[in-house]
C-alpha cells in the first residue's frame, strides 16, 4: 500500500494487530512500544503532507492513540526492608569487581535509567553534583548521546559523602588499571568502565542484574534493572518525600513519577487504612 492507500480502518487493523503479535521473546508487546510505533507511524504521514508527497487529510487524524496502562500496585520493586538482602546479592554476584557493584547502587540511590548509569561521565561530576547529560544505549551498536531521554532527565542530584567515597574508590583503581595497561588503556572518561578503560556497554549491565536477582532466594525474579528506577522513587515517597521533590531527584514529571514509578507497599496500606480505622471505629 502506498501512503495514498491508507485508511484509518486500516490502521485500526494494525494498532490491533500490535497488540496480538508477540516479541521474539514470546511476550505481548508492551504498551508503550505499541504507542510508539504509532506515533512514529502518523509523523510518517505528518512528514509527508509537509513535504507536498500527500495530497490528502492524515488518516491518523481520527485515530485514538494507545493508551499506556498504570503499572499495577503488583509490579516488582526493591523495597526498603529488603535493600540490604539486594546489596549482599551485588557483592555476592560482582565480587571484587567494584565498578559494576557500584553501578547498581549509584543506579538504585539516584534512580538512574541504564542508559544514565553507563553514560556517567567524570566531566559530569563537579561542583559537588553528579549532572546526567550524557546517555549510552545500545540497539546493534553503541549509541552515544550528549543530552538525557527528556529536558526533564537532564539534572543534577547532589554527592552525598557515601557516593563521593565509592567515586573516589572508582577513580584510584582507574588510576592503577591506567599504570597497569600503559598505552592500551582506553581514557574514555567514563566511570563505569572494564580494567582496560572500555565503557560498560547497557545489556552487560542487564545481564549481570538478572544473575545477582537470581542469585537471591528473596528478592522478586520479576525484577529487571528498570526496577532500580521505581524502587528509588518508592523508598523514597515511603519515606515521607514529595513526590515532586522525588521527580526532580529522578528525573521526570510528577505525573510519571506517580503513575509508572510509585508502588505501594502493604506496610504503607496497613497504615492509610488504620488511619481510616481511627476515624471511624
Amino acid at each position: 500500500m502506498t501512503l495514498a492507500e491508507v485508511e484509518p480502518s486500516d490502521i485500526r487493523d494494525f494498532i490491533s494487530f500490535l497488540h496480538e503479535v508477540k516479541s521474539s521473546k514470546d511476550k505481548p508487546l508492551s504498551d508503550v512500544y505499541i504507542r510508539d510505533i504509532t506515533k512514529t507511524c502518523s509523523q510518517v504521514f505528518s512528514f509527508a503532507q509537509m513535504n507536498g508527497h500527500l495530497f490528502r487529510q492524515n488518516p491518523f487524524v481520527s485515530i485514538k492513540m494507545p493508551k499506556v496502562r498504570k503499572k499495577s500496585d503488583d509490579e516488582p520493586y526493591i523495597s526498603e526492608d529488603q535493600v540490604s538482602v539486594f546489596k549482599e546479592a551485588v557483592q555476592e554476584v560482582c565480587g571484587a569487581n567494584i565498578f559494576l557493584e557500584y553501578a547498581y547502587m549509584i543506579g538504585l540511590f539516584y534512580g538512574l535509567r541504564r542508559e544514565e548509569i553507563c553514560g556517567l561521565r567524570w566531566s559530569a561530576i563537579r561542583n559537588g553534583n553528579i549532572h546526567i547529560e550524557h546517555t549510552v544505549s545500545r540497539v546493534n551498536t553503541l549509541v552515544v548521546k550528549d543530552r538525557a531521554k527528556t529536558d526533564a532527565s537532564n539534572r543534577h542530584c547532589a554527592i552525598l559523602p557515601e557516593i563521593n567515597e565509592m567515586l573516589a574508590r572508582i577513580k584510584t583503581e582507574q588510576a592503577r588499571n591506567r599504570e597497569l595497561f600503559g598505552n592500551t588503556y582506553h581514557d574514555s572518561d567514563y566511570v563505569f568502565t572494564w580494567p582496560d578503560g572500555k565503557p560498560f556497554a547497557p545489556d552487560y549491565l542487564t545481564h549481570k542484574f538478572r544473575k545477582i536477582i537470581d542469585s537471591s532466594e528473596t528478592l522478586d525474579k520479576r525484577l529487571h534493572l528498570h526496577n532500580l528506577r521505581a524502587s528509588c522513587v518508592s523508598i523514597l515517597a515511603h519515606r515521607g518525600i514529595s513526590i515532586s521533590d522525588v521527580a526532580q531527584w529522578i528525573g521526570d514529571s510528577v505525573d510519571t513519577t506517580t503513575k509508572y514509578y510509585l508502588r505501594t507497599c502493604s506496610k504503607n496500606q496497613l497504615q492509610t487504612g488504620q488511619a481510616m480505622a481511627d476515624i471511624l471505629f
